[in-house]
């Protein structure tokens, strides 16, 4: 089988290339096809370092570069390779601008700033691992959301995926022929959400 290589290059840590990435192939069955990243390219030389790699290795090239000047070099050297090239963010950047006039930042990584949403996911995610497989009473009370389940059911990795999104879900294991966990029944009460999860052969 002929293997297909996608080069993905970001200014940053090139997870928005990444995703987008991921979210395409995953509508194709059994894509093979191999990632090469190169992150933080940030200069010519840069460019020049993943150029090298895809002239041994041409392929398609994705790239999420908010530099112009770089984007329009490594645009001029895929021409050259005859290798198709996609500028990720410029359609996007276009639409924008044009609803909301020109941005003011070219920064990498400026989405990762540590601000309110930041502090509150990092809040989540320890919460999310402090009360893994139970919570006191207490922490239930300040759960956002509590998820139920027998053991397998993958409560955690929901749990951990919910709070890097910023909402503490607790995780509260079923264990059959024992009683609910203390402190389930005040927190539903009191109107935390629930959801039980569940599992099946298939």
């Amino acid at each position: 089988m002929t293997r297909h290589v996608l080069h993905l290059l970001s200014d940053s840590t090139g997870e928005t290339a990444t995703a987008a990435a991921n979210a395409v192939l995953s509508q194709f069955d059994d894509p093979a096809v191999d990632l090469r990243m190169h992150v933080f390219v940030r200069n010519q030389a840069d460019v020049d370092k993943a150029v090298k790699a895809i002239r041994k290795s041409p392929g398609t090239v994705v790239y999420t570069l908010l530099d112009r000047s770089l984007g329009d070099h490594l645009r001029g050297c895929c021409a050259d390779l005859g290798v198709p090239m996609i500028p990720l963010l410029d359609p996007l950047f276009k639409a924008m601008t044009d609803a909301i006039g020109p941005s003011r930042r070219h920064r990498p990584g400026k989405q990762y700033q540590t601000d309110t949403a930041y502090f509150q996911r990092v809040g989540a995610i320890d919460y999310a691992m402090a009360l893994d497989d139970g919570a006191t009473a207490d922490r239930l009370r300040r759960a956002d959301v509590i998820l139920l389940g027998v053991s397998r059911t993958s409560k955690t990795p929901t749990c951990l995926y919910l709070a890097v999104r910023g909402i503490k879900a607790a995780n509260v294991p079923l264990v059959p022929g024992a009683p609910l966990p203390q402190g389930l029944e005040r927190a539903l009460q009191e109107g935390v959400p629930a959801v039980g999860l569940t599992a099946s052969p298939t």
